[in-house]
């Protein structure tokens, strides 16, 4: 994600050159709006994110962690089939032999799987409002990145938005009487991932990014499932063929968002 959605809305500082990040949107970014493709891509990104919940009750037989093994495995499979299809091997090895983007995807493999791990815990657990909070509360957290870190510019009426948002979510968290650390961990986790994607956007592309991303944390993923097969304990290995195929599905499901996030 070269920018989050947050951060879209928020102001260059005058200094900002051409060849800078805050300046190489041009006048469009220069004047606080977002252009029409990435308002599309964010529309289409949060409205698949929307409909997930009720994806994930056709997964109710894996547990959380094996969901994500899957997603993990499947979507890597499936990108470096795509790779090697548009012969991108090139691009992929430049990023793998770049210290600087190799680290920065690495995290944002780490900080994307451990979001979807409590946005799928959340959602079987049966408290998707939390998970659903926990994208009210990110957009607030990522400008305060974008803020504190990024050093772009509020106008005032975003300042004004951001109070009344950010007062809307207090009274929410207050009503549900107790801490909401699904919400929380959703809503950092992803800024953190957007911050880092917008520091190394404009050096990879959408479709390498996420191949890395997925290849950094797939060890893991497959040691899971493998100990899960030998336990016995693997919903694949259950005779609900059905299942499986939601299984096998899951990464064109997940994965679909990502290049939405990670278009520059």
């Amino acid at each position: 994600m070269s920018s989050s959605p947050g951060a879209s809305s928020l102001e260059p500082e005058p200094s900002a050159t051409p060849s800078s990040p805050a300046g190489a949107r041009g006048p469009a970014s220069a004047s606080g709006a977002l252009d029409g493709t990435g308002m599309a891509l964010v529309i289409g990104c949060y409205t698949l994110w929307g409909v997930f919940p009720l994806y994930f009750h056709l997964l109710s037989a894996a547990g959380s962690v094996e969901i994500i093994g899957h997603r993990i495995v499947w979507t890597l499979g499936t990108c470096l089939a795509l790779i090697a299809a548009r012969r991108r091997w090139a691009s992929l090895a430049r990023v793998c032999r770049t210290p600087r983007l190799l680290g920065a995807l690495t995290v944002c493999g780490l900080l994307v799987s451990v979001n979807w791990l409590v946005y799928v815990y959340g959602v079987n657990t049966a408290r998707t409002a939390d998970a659903a909070l926990g994208y009210f509360i990110n957009p607030l957290v990522t400008v305060a990145l974008a803020s504190l870190v990024l050093r772009e510019r509020l106008r005032p009426v975003h300042r004004v938005s951001i109070v009344l948002a950010s007062a809307a979510v207090a009274l929410l968290v207050v009503l549900q009487g107790s801490l909401p650390w699904i919400s929380l961990a959703l809503a950092f986790s992803f800024a953190l991932y957007g911050l880092v994607k917008k520091r190394i956007g404009p050096d990879v592309d959408a479709l390498t990014g996420l191949t890395v991303e997925s290849a950094v944390v797939a060890p893991i993923a497959l040691a899971y499932l493998s100990c899960l097969a030998w336990q016995g304990q693997s919903a694949w290995q259950s005779p609900d063929r059905a299942g499986r195929s939601w299984l096998c599905s899951w990464w064109p499901v997940r994965s679909r968002p990502c290049p939405c996030c990670s278009s520059p």
